[in-house]
């Protein structure tokens, strides 16, 4: 029961979050600034959170993995140790940066030359970003999962809206706008410190019991660092491309697509988060059992919900970009690619959490390196060809690859699979029910869309219910039924 209930609030403020995105990303960021500068904002963002990854060198993983070892000791290491490996990381690519200023923007200022004048925003930029994922994963691994989120969903976007609305009305220029812009990130990393040091008490310790020896949590670090790396680029490295390869007027059509698509992995970011502790917890206890059983069902429940979203989405994507220009409407089979992409990764589950708990964990450097490579390769072979398409593309492809590679080694070595007959009867189900959006019931777009959408949700529902694919969501319908 708690772990349902912790889903739901999580997902409760995700979505929250991805309405506020709506109304920052889709309906008011393209409407108040050109394309140009609302492209400026979106590679800000990925390139900040791609150089974060690199700053924090696997901490994230690093923490939730040690952390239930020493979670009822007096003194935690964890935290000491994470904070030293950040100082580090966070020191080593700020000396890389300025050394290498000159290739970076280089690489942009011949067709994202705005980019390039902003390329020092990064700096604090991208040092918040990391501190802020260090303190989500300390108090994600003490169960204080609300806060961060609220932050990283709510919090920061309410604060870009309200600088975006200073700029519609010429209170404050573009300069302005941007050091604001970075400034809410550095904000809301302080804040969670703050939160961290309330909630709990932190004792500076470098004492190592045999459980887990100082040599094993860095080289555990270290060995998911590019792991910690490889899963962001893979959905940043696509706009850091086209930035440089095409400019920021694709970037903002792009990143538009983008944004849509990431609804899609909303409702299994939450049962993932909340499986993530589960699973270290599991390991901790060596309870194989548990594992198997976490993976199956959160691999069911995950392609059952993602799949659902990203058909509705499908279904209404014309009518959620009806208040923006024609420019911003050409990324549809962008939407399309991506959000396939994002089916894929939560479709097969578990997998990369599993691997990174085991003592295979050394495996997922290998994996994470394919994913890089062909991410990059597959970005600067096909985005020449066809443009922000082919970025969607290659990135579907890249994840596939990834995907099934982590899969098939979870099969060899511990026999785990995602796959039952629940996960067939849901992928049967959805198939059918996705025929739903090829239906023209009204030349009107309002009327049509709707339409669809509720004969689809109603199909999806009485279809699953009957079929009994996912307990849970026969749990919802039932107490639904009793309640009315």
């Amino acid at each position: 029961m708690e772990l349902k209930k912790g889903s739901f609030i999580y997902t409760a403020i995700l979505y929250s979050g991805i309405v506020l995105g709506y109304i920052n990303v889709v309906l008011v960021f393209p409407n108040v600034f050109n394309e140009e500068n609302f492209g400026l904002t979106r590679i800000l963002i990925s390139a900040a959170a791609v150089l974060s990854q690199f700053a924090l060198l696997g901490l994230p993983n690093f923490v939730l993995k040690f952390h239930p070892f020493y979670k009822d000791k007096k003194f935690n290491p964890v935290f000491s140790m994470g904070t030293t490996i950040l100082t580090i990381g966070i020191f080593g690519v700020g000396i890389y940066l300025m050394l290498f200023k000159n290739v970076f923007i280089g690489a942009y200022e011949t067709k994202s030359p705005l980019f390039a004048s902003y390329f020092f925003y990064l700096i604090p930029f991208f040092i918040a970003t990391a501190f802020f994922g260090f303190m989500d994963a300390y108090l994600r691994s003490i169960n204080k999962n609300v806060v961060p989120l609220l932050l990283n969903n709510i919090v920061i976007r309410l604060l870009w809206l309200l600088f975006s609305f200073f700029y519609w009305i010429q209170a404050i220029n573009f300069d302005v706008f941007v050091l604001l812009f970075v400034g809410a990130q550095i904000l809301i990393a302080l804040i969670a410190f703050a939160y961290l040091l309330k909630s709990t008490p932190i004792h500076w310790s470098f004492k190592i019991d045999k459980i887990a020896s100082s040599k094993k949590m860095l080289v555990f670090s270290l060995f998911t660092t590019i792991s910690g790396i490889s899963a962001h680029l893979i959905n940043k490295v696509d706009i850091l491309i086209i930035g440089q390869l095409e400019g920021l007027i694709e970037v903002a059509i792009y990143s538009i697509a983008a944004y849509m698509s990431m609804l899609v992995v909303v409702p299994t970011k939450a049962l993932a988060r909340t499986a993530t502790v589960r699973i270290s917890t599991f390991f901790a206890e060596n309870d194989v059992d548990g594992i198997k059983s976490e993976y199956k069902t959160n691999a069911n429940s995950q392609l059952l919900f993602g799949t659902a979203v990203f058909t509705l989405l499908w279904i209404n994507y014309d009518l959620a970009l009806f208040f923006l220009n024609d420019t911003y409407k050409n990324g549809l089979y962008v939407f399309l690619f991506l959000s396939l992409a994002k089916v894929i990764d939560t479709g097969l589950g578990l997998n990369g959490i599993i691997i990174i708990n085991s003592k295979y964990y050394k495996w997922d450097l290998v994996f994470s390196l394919l994913l890089l490579v062909l991410s990059i390769f597959s970005n600067y072979l096909l985005i020449p060809l066809w443009g922000i398409q082919g970025a969607a593309i290659a990135t579907a492809i890249s994840i596939f690859i990834y995907n099934c590679s982590k899969a098939l080694l979870l099969k060899i070595k511990f026999n785990f699979s995602p796959f039952s007959v629940s996960y067939l009867k849901s992928v049967l189900l959805l198939g059918l029910c996705f025929l739903v959006s090829f239906i023209n019931i009204s030349d009107n777009i309002w009327i049509n869309c709707m339409s669809k959408t509720i004969l689809y949700c109603g199909s999806f529902v009485v279809l699953a219910y009957q079929l009994k694919v996912s307990l849970d969501l026969n749990r919802i319908v039932n107490n639904c039924i009793k309640k009315i």
